[in-house]
């Protein structure tokens, strides 16, 4: 059938589908689109891709830095990844790490020189190194070490101490308050007691040769352990006030 054309003044409703080879709008141009509507479209639409694509990977920069690389085939954009204080920024291919610095450290106790010692501050973590702290032994004053443990000491005690006793002179009438220094030399102080001395030497009942001569002994009384020497010297005003 040969091509013919026909006019229709209004609309054409129709409840299929239209099929044409070509649909043309009056008044319109290769460069615009026909919308679903009826209206037509100037706008400028691209048939190719000309999006820019990147490829992503991680790379050295300077000390302590580290960048992120975007590169796009012809050049490079890059994100620094800088380590202030107290912070380091490591690589392993494209893993970028980032750690703190925290020092720790490990105490022990060393050797310095003649009585000297250390105790030492080991660092580990982030640090390195050794750090000492000297304790030196002063004037009568000596320091030893075994392991970790320093021990100061003082002075070796070579004062004379004493001990009392009473005990049984060469008669039954004659008793004697004897004290013992540290050397084992024995001082005599009260002899010829008619009476007795009980197990602590308090005496019960008796009287003394002298004041005077309990009296020069008091420097020798002042290292005896539990006598007070005020006490004895009323004990001994006490006693010659007696009557026998």
């Amino acid at each position: 059938m040969a091509e013919q054309s026909f006019k229709v003044d209004g609309g054409i409703e129709a409840s299929g589908i239209i099929t044409a080879t070509t649909f043309a709008r009056v008044g319109g141009s290769s460069t615009m689109f026909l919308k679903a509507d009826g209206s037509i479209d100037v706008g400028i639409y691209k048939t190719t891709d000309t999006n820019t694509t990147y490829d992503i990977s991680a790379g050295d920069f300077a000390s302590n830095k580290k960048i992120i690389r975007l590169n796009d085939g012809s050049s490079n954009k890059d994100v620094v990844i800088a380590g202030g204080n107290y912070i380091t920024v490591t690589r392993n291919n494209d893993e970028i790490s980032i750690a703190g610095t925290d020092t720790t450290y490990d105490i022990s106790a060393t050797d310095h020189s003649s009585n000297k010692k250390n105790i030492r501050l080991t660092a580990g973590g982030s640090g390195v190194g050794t750090t000492d702290i000297t304790l030196a032994g002063g004037n009568n004053i000596t320091l030893a070490r075994s392991g970790n443990e320093i021990a100061i000491h003082g002075p070796t005690d070579t004062d004379t101490t004493y001990t009392y006793a009473a005990i049984d002179g060469s008669s039954a009438d004659e008793k004697i308050l004897r004290i013992t220094d540290s050397n084992s030399n024995n001082d005599d102080l009260m002899k010829n007691i008619p009476s007795f001395f009980d197990s602590k030497g308090i005496i019960e009942e008796t009287r003394l040769i002298s004041k005077s001569y309990f009296s020069s002994s008091l420097d020798c009384l002042q290292q005896l352990d539990g006598i007070i020497v005020d006490e004895l010297i009323q004990l001994v005003e006490l006693i010659e006030k007696r009557t026998y």
